[in-house]
């Protein structure tokens, strides 16, 4: 009976008492460079990233945001920004077909716009109060570690390369949401982003490698501030 009682506590979207939000969360994504740009000719010689090939990597993201209500309460929007700290690895071959791999390390803002829809049945649950967001949105980005390597020779000492490129991209993100009275609870889902093929050219680098990503991850918020 305590449990039925929880579940009556909530009648409505907690969301629709808050102005702004605050999260900071983490990724897990599978990344791959973009099939049709993968052959760099260089003062250093040229390269070649291995194409259709899913490598690992990790992101954590600090952001904040604004929620916009209407009359009628749902759909919630939201704007959000803020940090993403991201990595991105790819696979390469040099022209003797020697095995290198590139590692990176990015500063990403991306400005979003999201609506909050409550899940049509069993919206409540444990006390918690269950929605579907949808969000979508630019990035800016800039590299601020990059390492050439043997990847076959952790020994290797590499040639670091240093960020001197803006990159752009596009992302989007399908989240499921769990909150209680006070905003907090569980929020997570999937994340997708693709870079655009075009990038704002900072100063020349010694090796000119500018590989564009796919990537598909899952994320999980760890902390939700509803303010």
């Amino acid at each position: 009976m305590t449990s039925v009682k929880g579940q009556e506590t909530i009648t409505k979207d907690p969301l629709l008492q808050f102005k702004k939000f605050y999260e900071i969360g983490f990724a897990v994504n599978a990344t791959r460079v973009n099939t049709k740009y993968t052959e760099f000719k260089t003062d250093n010689g040229n390269f070649s990233f291995v194409k259709n090939k899913y490598l690992p990597n990790f992101d954590g993201y600090l952001n904040c945001g604004w929620l916009l209500k209407n009359k009628g309460g749902n759909p919630i929007m939201t704007i959000k920004t803020g940090l993403n700290f991201i990595n991105r690895n790819a696979d390469l071959k040099d022209s003797l077909m020697n095995n290198l791999r590139f590692y990176s390390g990015y500063i990403q803002i991306p400005i979003q716009y999201g609506f909050r829809f409550p899940m049509q049945y069993n919206t409540v649950k444990y006390n918690l109060f269950r929605a579907i967001e949808f969000n979508v949105g630019l990035y800016g980005s800039i590299p601020i570690f990059e390492k050439l390597d043997s990847k076959d020779n952790i020994d290797a000492a590499g040639t670091n390369l240093f960020g001197n490129y803006v990159r752009f991209g596009i992302t989007g993100e399908l989240v499921f949401t769990a909150l209680n009275e006070k905003g907090h609870g569980h929020k997570f889902g999937i994340k997708v982003s693709k870079d655009f093929t075009t990038i704002l050219k900072l100063k020349d680098s010694k090796f000119d490698l500018y590989p564009f990503y796919y990537t598909i991850g899952l994320f999980y918020n760890l902390t939700n501030i509803y303010k």
